[in-house]
């Protein structure tokens, strides 16, 4: 007993050894990222914003889609009051529309990572915005609720896979320098869209 308590003290500062030249190799052969040292001086918050909006400014792919797909796509859920009444007067028919268009997304973010490995990001991109005009131009049409609820599934799917690859669709575009300039842009132009989209469907219903 007395001679087999150092021994086993060995060993385990043995392992810890050949453990921690392990972790110094696999550490050593890591990549490490370059580090860019600056060359020019700190840029105010001023000539930050401008620099954004300039490039903003003199990209038409990015803002154009932008303001299109965010201006029309929220006329669907602005006008879902008024489709669930003409189909059935209770707000029952509203929560279960809604509910459609919730489950819709979970089974959108569920599915988004497989059509991500299989396609690239514009086409996913362009398929989900399609597939929100479908069900825009099918809600429109239907006046049944179950063909309705099918409708706001599809809307719901296609709507948060456009919402979550659309910011990484800009930033895969937009240069390294100026990607969070242009996503703040970007969210600076969509939301008051969103805001307009909505009082003009309001002012359409009445």
């Amino acid at each position: 007993m007395i001679a087999t308590g150092p021994r086993v003290l060995h060993h385990r500062i043995g392992w810890r050894n050949r453990l921690a030249q392990t972790d110094t190799r696999a550490t050593s052969c890591t990549p490490k990222r370059a580090i860019h040292k600056r060359t020019t001086p700190p840029e105010t918050v001023t000539g930050v914003t401008l620099a954004a909006i300039r490039y903003f400014r003199y990209s038409p792919p990015i803002r154009t889609r932008s303001a299109l797909v965010m201006f029309f796509a929220s006329g669907l859920l602005a006008l879902l009051p008024s489709l669930s009444h003409t189909v059935k007067s209770s707000p029952t028919a509203y929560g279960l529309l809604m509910g459609c268009f919730g489950f819709g997304a979970v089974v959108g973010a569920l599915l988004m990572q497989r059509a991500r490995a299989r396609w690239s990001t514009e086409v996913v991109v362009t398929g989900g915005v399609a597939l929100f005009g479908i069900a825009t131009l099918a809600a429109s049409l239907l006046r049944s609720l179950a063909g309705l609820s099918v409708a706001m599934i599809v809307g719901g799917s296609s709507w948060i896979v456009f919402l979550s690859l659309f910011s990484v669709l800009v930033l895969n575009h937009a240069p390294e320098w100026v990607r969070a300039r242009v996503l703040v842009g970007t969210a600076a132009l969509t939301e008051p869209l969103l805001c307009c989209e909505r009082r003009l469907s309001g002012m359409v219903e009445k």
